[in-house]
């Protein structure tokens, strides 16, 4: 069945998390991808505030290992899958001359127009390589080393009108799914110093500053695959599972993030540059595959180009440049953090999808013996503006588990659902 598919879409996302999105930098979204104290998920953060994830009488602390983080996202449509499902088994019967081509006509076109605006599944996940993150001091600061793997999957449907040959009695439709995919390996090398003494807005702390290197190897694919297809039995939802990757174009590129922080004793403000050396990722034309997913005359045929092209409108992937502040301030005499961050502009993620996420939150960090909590609200300002809470506990100072859960529903299968969800589970060791 097509709704089958995914569930196969959420495996196709393996380990991911190319940009920003539902998982903030480094899997800990509960917090917004501020740096909050001592959290690992911190070292893929602002580059400056480094110093601030060790102890002053720490040198060394490593991540042991984390299972995958898994987010998924949801168009506004409701039964989106349902309706294609259906779709497809009245054009059956529309071929064996048990369906009126007329009914299915006007039944159909506003149904596909809605979907091509506001249908679409995203998955998005995130995995570190065991024993990373990891921090140590190093020549007057804090250097962090990572390496994750990362993919993202989004998938969506390219409306186009139900067509009916009056001789013939047959009904045919153009529209087709698209899947946009990308896998990636990430290395990265950080590094954060605390530079200079002094005030600030009457406050005496220290300018931090840092950077941060990544080696990136990327590999995208894209497909599209017509819900009308004669060639098998399968739906649409199962041929792109089934071929999403059998067209990749793989990329190495380097990005390059630098960030400043001022830091006191109960406040920090920062601001990172994420993407100054914009990695970009070459990805296969979609007439590259049509040989393995449709028929050569269906992607050759005029009146189907203009679904091609706004299969192809996206081109390469790029990790654009993004700014990021982001303030916590410690209630002094307590262990409570409030904490903010602000995308300052939106980017395209690897489906895409405009992404400026604002994030508030509070945090409690206890002793080691009692949990910290974090709770929190982010909001995508930009392209879909999907809103959720989110919510993260710390245990003995070794487990986090962090959760998302998005504020408007839609009806999948029938049932309510959550819009976006998301969920990460990791482990920590810390050494003196």
């Amino acid at each position: 069945m097509i709704r089958s598919g995914v569930v196969g879409l959420a495996l196709i996302a393996g380990a991911a998390h190319a940009a920003p999105g539902l998982l903030n930098s480094g899997g800990q979204f509960s917090t917004g991808g501020v740096t909050t104290g001592r959290a690992l998920p911190s070292t893929t953060g602002n580059p400056a505030l480094l110093p601030l994830t060790l102890k002053e009488t720490r040198g060394f602390r490593m991540s042991a290992f984390e299972l995958p983080s898994i987010g998924l996202e949801f168009g506004g449509a409701d039964n989106f899958i349902d309706d294609i499902e259906r779709l497809e088994e009245q054009l059956e019967l529309a071929e064996m001359g048990q369906a009126n081509p007329q009914d299915i006509k006007n039944e159909f076109d506003p149904i596909l127009a809605k979907l091509g605006d506001a249908a679409y599944v995203t998955v998005d996940a995130y995995l570190p390589v065991p024993l990373v993150p990891m921090t140590f001091r190093a020549f007057g600061g804090v250097m962090s080393v990572h390496l994750d793997l990362a993919a993202s999957a989004r998938a969506s449907l390219l409306d186009a009108p139900i067509d009916i040959d009056v001789e013939n009695n047959e009904v045919t439709t153009d529209s087709a799914l698209f899947l946009r995919s990308g896998q990636f390996i990430r290395g990265s090398l950080g590094y954060g110093l605390p530079l200079l003494p002094g005030q600030f807005l009457g406050m005496k702390g220290n300018l931090n500053i840092g950077a941060r290197l990544h080696v990136i190897q990327g590999d995208m694919s894209q497909v599209v695959a017509r819900i009308e297809d004669e060639s098998d039995d399968e739906s649409a939802f199962d041929r792109i599972e089934d071929e999403f990757d059998a067209l990749t174009k793989a990329t190495t590129a380097v990005g390059l993030d630098v960030g400043a922080a001022w830091v006191t004793d109960n406040v920090h403000l920062g601001l990172n540059l994420k993407n100054l050396i914009s990695p970009s990722f070459d990805v296969p034309g979609v007439r590259e595959g049509c040989e393995r997913l449709n028929s050569l005359d269906y992607c050759s045929r005029a009146d189907v180009s203009g679904v091609l092209d706004e299969a192809e409108r996206l081109g390469k992937f790029t990790m654009d440049p993004q700014a990021t502040a982001e303030a916590v301030f410690t209630v002094p005499g307590t262990r409570l953090r409030l904490a903010s961050a602000l995308d300052l502009n939106n980017i395209e993620n690897v489906g895409g999808d405009e992404v400026q996420n604002l994030y508030m939150g509070v945090i409690y960090e206890g002793p080691w013996y009692f949990p910290s909590v974090r709770l929190g609200y982010q909001s995508n300002l930009s392209g879909n503006k999907v809103d959720a809470m989110t919510a993260g506990i710390n245990l003995f100072g070794v487990l986090n588990i962090d959760a998302l859960y998005g504020l408007d529903d839609v009806i999948f299968d029938g049932d309510k659902v959550p819009r976006a969800a998301a969920i990460r589970i990791g482990f920590a060791v810390p050494f003196r």
